[in-house]
């Protein structure tokens, strides 16, 4: 049986895991990004400034470390740079891919926007039909089964907030301009899905390890072939994006092919009392940071996120690499 198949009914099918990484510091990374933000404002483009989302951390490291203990049943970790790679990697463990040869043709590949970099995931050599797309602060507290994240029959199981009647009018705004590029990119794709299959989804996608099908990511190129262009030739984040993350949610819904499992409400409630509450995350920098790593400490959730603020300190960052370091202190098979 080829590599990538699914056996319908089984849960032996193989899932690959997908990180995206950059080193923010790198000053021959620093240079290209600049010299696109000039050519972007020359046109008058609006560009946000968000120099916070590409600091390196060094979650990448715990990150590894939280996968290869808590999901020991992935198959390969592939790991999607711009011709960068970290210096502890075991190359002959983790499968170092450039950018560029995921992108459809030349004219894309220079680019700094991970909504299109996500949108070419699917086009990796080799990588199984069902895999997770994990950005490289994704934390995993927890032992997490197979079943959690797919099906018996390889379908994703999309992790959500349910939203209330009275979110409705934001969810479905067409004012994107206002938004920011990650909110303006999943209101899109909940627009999408509502204009061609008429369903209304008021949901918001968790920060988690995403779920995803080979097939269904070359069915949504098929089906939305303008706003998959429009984003992969985006060299930066733009607020006229689409975030597949939340598009493939959405999609796999609609079509019957993803499973909801909703993780707010009465559902967090049980999840947190039987010991198996799916997500918690925190902004380094933000005034409630301190009370949020308290309880990710208490209720040690199956998956975390520390998303780097702008205002964040380096107390905030050293008190995050303290926790790691307690939590997973010895190294994973994909380090030097």
């Amino acid at each position: 049986m080829g590599k990538g198949v699914i056996v319908v009914g089984s849960s032996t099918f193989p899932v690959d895991a997908v990180y995206l990484w950059v080193d923010g510091s790198d000053p021959k990374w620093i240079r290209k990004k600049e010299n696109a933000i000039r050519k972007i404002k020359a046109k008058g483009e609006p560009y946000p400034d968000a120099a916070h989302r590409f600091q390196d951390n060094n979650e990448l490291k715990y990150s590894l470390r939280s996968l290869e203990k808590c999901m020991p049943w992935i198959r390969n970790v592939y790991l999607i740079t711009d011709d960068q790679c970290p210096p502890w990697i075991k190359k002959d463990k983790v499968i170092i891919i450039d950018q560029k040869n995921i992108f459809p043709g030349d004219d894309h590949f220079q680019t700094f926007n991970s909504h299109a970099i996500e949108l070419c995931q699917h086009r990796l050599n080799g990588l199984a039909e069902c895999f997770l797309s994990i950005n490289d602060d994704f934390i995993l507290g927890k032992n997490i089964r197979k079943q959690d994240v797919f099906t018996r029959k390889g379908h994703p199981v999309i992790w959500a907030v349910k939203m209330s009647e009275r979110h409705k009018a934001s969810l479905l705004s067409d004012r994107y301009d206002q938004m920011t590029p990650h909110r303006a990119g999943e209101t899109r794709a909940r627009c999408m899905i509502l204009e061609r299959y008429g369903l209304y989804l008021p949901y918001r996608i968790r920060h988690y390890p995403k779920p995803m099908t080979r097939t269904g990511m070359q069915a949504i190129w098929e089906q939305f072939p303008i706003e998959v262009n429009r984003t992969i030739s985006s060299q930066l984040r733009s607020t006229s994006d689409v975030a597949i993350h939340a598009l493939f949610s959405f999609y796999s819904i609609a079509v019957g092919k993803g499973r909801l499992r909703v993780i707010n409400g009465a559902r967090q409630i049980g999840d947190a009392l039987v010991g198996r509450l799916r997500y918690m995350g925190a902004t380094i920098g933000d005034k409630n940071f301190d009370k949020k790593l308290k309880y990710i400490k208490r209720l040690k959730p199956l998956t975390f996120c520390f998303n780097d603020g702008n205002r964040a300190a380096e107390a905030h960052r050293q008190a995050v690499m303290d926790f790691f370091k307690t939590l997973y202190p010895q190294p994973s098979k994909y380090e030097k």
